[in-house]
């Protein structure tokens, strides 16, 4: 579009705002943001002498003045219409520039010269100093960049629809190279952005579709937050990842972002799956399927997960599955640390604690006893570092009080980051625990799964896994409930155990006998 004096105008960064949120992660600035920032979680910094005197920003400061800010101290720097304000433009690049880490990003957003008025032209804005094309500020960035270098992740002319700029982002570099890497759709290949955003467990979940979709042929992107990232970085089946932090783009804001993701064209297909397994199969507080009847419930909600994932994503689901892929130093971390643990000996990962207060197991030191005083096998006990971690210390004290073998039981919560542990149960006899994502990534694999369900039944979320034993409340009138808690006012508590009735219910000589069982398994296959 040429620009137009009754045209679409003002607020132009909520026109790029969609494609912003990937390169504004982390402690960012928006400069010139005028009565608006970008996102929430920018920083604002404006002159506040326009729109009357108002701001959204947090700092008054003119837009080539970041003096309050050290070198490489923001992850980002994004400007919407501001640069053609500043006489010397040169000048105010270097100093966004300066004040970005390496690897962060500068995001800009400015009029393009061919689609609105130059200086001096009728419509055009008086207070403009420069009239910019796209290869002026790759041209002004090479001098700016000199010594650090940019990789250019965005350079694109946008004059559709109610547009008349150009969006360019550069990656800031140590290497003084200067690398174009600008998005291209991939001629001759179909595409697809995934979004899905989530816990471990969903993150592991999703990568059953996107192997389906890379399968179909499709360039698979997607969507997603840090956690999941964290998860899937190695995963061959993602062609690329798009990122923003959590809740960048507040709960409120998501639909009209996703649709402009929609509109915006760069795939040939959307597949969201956010909600797809919590909020639709499990019910989320507040809202109206939490309060349904217990038996609608689970005729609506009992459903597989992959398969309804599949469903939505409309691939097939003849081999559902997914799998965990680790680095080559990961893997030799793990056989070295696992030989350190148990040497010849059967290996147990535990996961001792899930995302919800009824994802604990109450009866782990007594299990844990039993097995350092029945089978010669080592238990190494994973979880996160914080009420993981406590749970942890206080399991492995009373059963070495009752006892046990404490050379026999390993504390690694807090020590092993999350791929190391998932490596460590990719390696083990047995894992054990209730519905965590470090028990789904090895939901595929060949040694033997005992899980604790909660809120999930078998159809739910085990269905289609190996070699797995899922243990469950099967005489507690509320299982499976298929209901998110974040407090006991809708969770049965046992007050005996301060645990989740589902849970406590679970006997301890039922994890015996699946111990012993999968232990003689695992030597049937060794014999063999």
């Amino acid at each position: 579009m040429v620009w137009t004096l009754d045209g679409s105008q003002g607020f132009e960064s909520a026109k790029i705002a969609h494609l912003a949120v990937f390169y504004t992660r982390g402690s960012c600035l928006d400069v010139g943001c005028g009565m608006k920032k970008v996102w929430p979680s920018l920083i604002g910094v404006d002159a506040g002498v326009a729109f009357g005197h108002r701001t959204d920003a947090q700092i008054i400061r003119p837009a080539d003045k970041l003096d309050l800010f050290a070198d490489a101290s923001m992850d980002g720097v994004f400007s919407s219409h501001t640069l053609e304000h500043v006489v010397d433009w040169k000048a105010t690049l270097k100093e966004w520039w300066r004040v970005i880490k390496p690897k962060g990003f500068l995001t800009l957003y400015l009029p393009h010269k061919n689609f609105y008025p130059n200086i001096g032209q009728p419509g055009s804005n008086p207070d403009h100093k420069h009239d910019f094309l796209p290869e002026d500020i790759v041209e002004g960035m090479r001098e700016v960049a000199a010594e650090s270098g940019f990789t250019i992740m965005e350079n694109e002319e946008r004059g559709q629809g109610n547009e008349y700029s150009f969006f360019q982002v550069f990656e800031k570099r140590t290497d003084g190279q200067m690398v174009d890497l600008a998005y291209r759709k991939t001629e001759g290949k179909k595409s697809v952005l995934v979004i899905r955003y989530g816990a471990i467990g969903d993150g592991v979940q999703t990568a059953s579709v996107l192997k389906a979709l890379y399968d179909e042929g499709y360039e698979v992107h997607l969507n997603t937050v840090p956690t999941t990232h964290e998860i899937l970085a190695l995963d061959p089946h993602v062609d690329a990842f798009w990122l923003q932090a959590q809740d960048q783009v507040p709960n409120p804001e998501l639909g009209a972002y996703w649709e402009q993701l929609r509109q915006e064209g760069r795939w040939d297909r959307i597949v969201n799956l956010c909600e797809s397994v919590e909020g639709e199969l499990l019910a989320l507080p507040g809202r109206i399927r939490h309060a349904w009847p217990e038996k609608l419930r689970r005729e609506v909600c009992g459903v597989n997960y992959l398969e309804r994932m599949h469903d939505i994503a409309e691939v097939s689901k003849e081999r559902l599955g997914h799998a965990f892929y680790p680095s080559e130093d990961e893997k030799l971390w793990a056989e070295r640390e696992r030989f350190r643990l148990a040497g010849g000996r059967p290996f147990i990962v535990w996961a001792l604690i899930g995302s919800a207060l009824h994802k604990v197991y109450p009866h782990a030191d007594v299990v844990a006893n039993w097995i350092a005083k029945n089978t010669d096998a080592v238990v190494a006990f994973v979880s996160d570092p914080g009420a993981g971690k406590e749970l942890q210390d206080k399991v492995i004290k009373k059963a070495v009080d009752a006892g046990a073998d404490p050379e026999r039981i390993y504390g690694a919560a807090g020590l092993w980051k999350i791929r190391q542990a998932i490596t460590m149960a990719q390696r083990a006899d047995i894992v054990i625990g209730p519905e965590t994502g470090l028990i789904n990534a090895v939901g595929f694999e060949a040694n033997r799964k005992i899980v604790f369900l909660s809120h999930s039944s078998p159809e739910n979320l085990t269905k289609h896994w190996r070699n797995t034993a899922p243990l469950y409340a099967k005489a507690l009138p509320c299982w499976p409930c298929h209901r998110m808690h974040y407090d006991w006012s809708t969770c049965r508590k046992d007050e005996a155990t301060a645990a989740a009735m589902c849970a406590a219910s679970i006997t301890p000589d039922t994890v015996f006998r699946e111990v012993r069982h999968g232990l003689a398994m695992m030597q049937r296959k060794r014999a063999a």
